[in-house]
């Protein structure tokens, strides 16, 4: 039976930048196959195959992000994505201001940029209280499930059960962020496909492509390798 994205994208992680090249959802709705996937966007199933299958060849026999315990898996999300989220969305959210502020751009350009910046600034905001959610509160929560299993505490059951309502949550706001994401991206491209760049654009838009990339892997990590561990230790 082939396998669904997701389950590519955790054995063979060469897969990622295939699916992110066609823009394929492997990190929210992972349960595609490569050949449905190909299908829904109207692509060459023959041609992409290929590829992928060049990529197999490549591929080296080492660790998966599933074979890492909950507590690796943490320090990953933590260490890795969390930190490097926050200074992009920085980066980003000041270069959107520098273009705002850029005195050559005409009327349209120029409202087009201040919706991009109110947007990008909701996202951030968001995606910022999201990081630090799961920095405060879930990973704690989770450090703290693995010491109750140690000694078979009876207020396991019940704090894994908040743990589940906190992830749904934040399945919940891994979602309206991929949305968020989405739309801020169109409106960019329309934006570059107008013409007449002003100066700078072309970096935001190499650091917004570098985020996307950061946020889609960070995303997929817990949607399908952290949160379904997560829902399982009070087995």
């Amino acid at each position: 039976m082939p396998l669904q994205l997701a389950e590519l994208a955790i054995h063979i992680p060469s897969t990622i930048s295939l699916f992110e090249k066609y823009e394929f959802n492997y990190y929210q709705n992972g349960s595609q196959t490569l050949k449905e996937a190909c299908e829904q966007k109207g692509l060459d199933f023959n041609k992409i195959d290929n590829e992928f299958n060049d990529l197999q060849k490549t591929q080296t026999n080492q660790l998966t992000i599933e074979d890492m315990d909950i507590n690796l898996l943490i320090d990953r999300i933590n260490g890795q994505h969390h930190d490097h989220e926050s200074e992009i969305l920085s980066v980003i959210f000041k270069e959107i201001q520098t273009l705002v502020n850029d005195k050559s751009m005409d009327r349209k350009q120029l409202q087009t940029l201040v919706n991009i910046e109110k947007k990008f600034c909701y996202l951030k905001e968001r995606l910022l209280a999201h990081c630090n959610k799961e920095d405060k509160v879930l990973f704690p929560m989770i450090r703290r499930i693995k010491s109750l299993q140690k000694d078979k505490s009876p207020q396991l059951k019940g704090i894994v059960a908040d743990v589940k309502e906190l992830v749904k949550a934040l399945e919940y706001e891994h979602l309206e962020s991929t949305l968020l994401i989405a739309e801020i991206k169109s409106v960019l491209l329309n934006f570059n496909k107008a013409g007449n760049m002003p100066n700078g654009f072309s970096s935001l838009m190499a650091h917004f492509k570098e985020f996307e990339l950061d946020f889609h892997v960070h995303i997929h990590i817990e949607n399908n390798v952290l949160f379904p561990k997560i829902k399982k230790m009070d087995e």
